[in-house]
């Protein structure tokens, strides 16, 4: 059975609203495990004398894992079925956060943390494609908007889990871990509308990338600054010379933002156009970027961080949009894959990018980055708003 929050005669449907409120409850503990994950295996390999580079290597296991399985997702939905797969990705993902205090071993640690994000992935094409074939395209901004602010949260309530309990022992592994399981409840509320991905699709990854080439680059944008740009802004801070505190700050006005913006963003592009409001976003932050250095130090840093936030965050959230706009179905499900793939790829680039502009250009060099990777991304978005009909 399948549907959209919206009838075809205008009137809403509480049964679909409730499908897609358990859905992004579901996700929001996937971005809670995945929030945890970061600073704290970090913090535990640090504490036992392993080297940069390893930990860094460790790291990088997130965007190889994503790479290697998101192409592989749609099958493994036909093979297993959407609502097996969702379950047994949450209950793969809760045992391997389990595994990691009880076998401390490094390389143990890289195969669980493949395997953990294998799962991640899958979770997050499956959720964002079935969200997306729930939310008619009338609301689908605002939904889409919805979904992207709950993601926000579960990522500020990982790096907070690790605050509450530390980084010894199980306690922090153990309650997201618990976490994860109880999102197979709220999932089953959507049971009712299960979308119909089991079956074969017509769209491949390369097909997806050039029929809507803006979205997916959206997605290699969003993952070049969000894993690499910015996960760098305190050291820039530091650079411009703020103490290690005012610069870790800069990063709750960033989240700040994230959570409050992508609603009203969402709302905007129903209103104004996707493509439109995808075009603001990336001016927003070709413009801020510029700013950056200007106020760094200046009370002004923290709005102007606040609305960068959610205009970056918003690129994310809008591209995923055009792609629920765009195609239907069990290609809605490839469409995702390869979003998934174009945001691991920028994953994967941004890091050593942001890191060389740290170092060639002090204090300016990492504004600049995220500068012209806006401005590219815009002058394709606008060149390519303005072919279509």
């Amino acid at each position: 059975m399948s549907g959209a929050i919206v009838n075809g005669d205008g009137r809403f449907d509480a049964r679909v609203a409730l499908s897609i409120g358990g859905i992004i409850v579901c996700i929001t503990t996937v971005g809670m495990t995945y929030s945890l994950t970061l600073p704290l295996l970090a913090l535990l390999l640090e504490a036992q004398g392993v080297e940069g580079w390893l930990i860094g290597a460790n790291a990088a296991m997130t965007g190889a894992a994503t790479l290697v399985s998101a192409p592989l997702v749609p099958r493994m939905i036909r093979h297993f079925g959407v609502m097996p797969f969702i379950q047994g990705s949450l209950l793969l993902s809760a045992l391997t956060l389990i595994a990691y205090p009880l076998i401390p071993s490094l390389a143990a640690w890289f195969v669980l943390r493949f395997v953990m994000n294998v799962a991640i992935t899958g979770l997050f094409i499956t959720s964002e494609a079935w969200i997306g074939h729930l939310a008619g395209d009338a609301h689908r901004g605002r939904i889409m908007g919805i979904y992207a602010t709950a993601m926000a949260i579960g990522h500020t309530i990982g790096p907070v889990v690790v605050q509450i309990t530390g980084i010894e022992g199980i306690a922090p592994f153990a309650t997201v871990a618990l976490a994860t399981v109880a999102g197979m409840l709220p999932v089953n509320l959507a049971r009712r509308h299960l979308p119909p991905f089991d079956s074969h699709g017509s769209a491949s990854l390369i097909g997806i990338a050039r029929s809507a080439p803006t979205a997916v680059l959206a997605a290699l944008l969003a993952g070049a600054i969000e894993s690499g740009m910015l996960s760098l802004l305190p050291v820039w801070g530091v650079q411009g010379g703020l103490s290690e505190l005012g610069a870790a700050r800069l990063m709750i006005w960033l989240g700040l933002g994230n959570i409050l913006l992508q609603i009203p963003i969402g709302w905007a592009s129903d209103r104004v156009g996707r493509h439109r409001m995808l075009i603001g976003c990336g001016c927003i932050g070709i413009l801020g970027a510029i700013g950056l250095p200007l106020l760094l130090g200046h009370w002004a840093i923290a709005p102007l961080l606040v609305v960068l936030g959610g205009a970056l965050m918003g690129i994310y959230t809008l591209g995923l949009t055009l792609l629920g706009q765009r195609f239907s179905g069990p290609d809605l499900t490839t469409a995702n894959a390869a979003f998934i793939v174009f945001y691991g790829l920028g994953a994967l680039i941004g890091p050593p990018a942001g890191g060389a502009a740290l170092d060639l250009i002090a204090g300016r060099g990492l504004p600049l980055a995220l500068g012209l990777s806006c401005l590219a991304f815009t002058a394709y978005a606008v060149r390519d708003f303005l072919r279509k009909p």
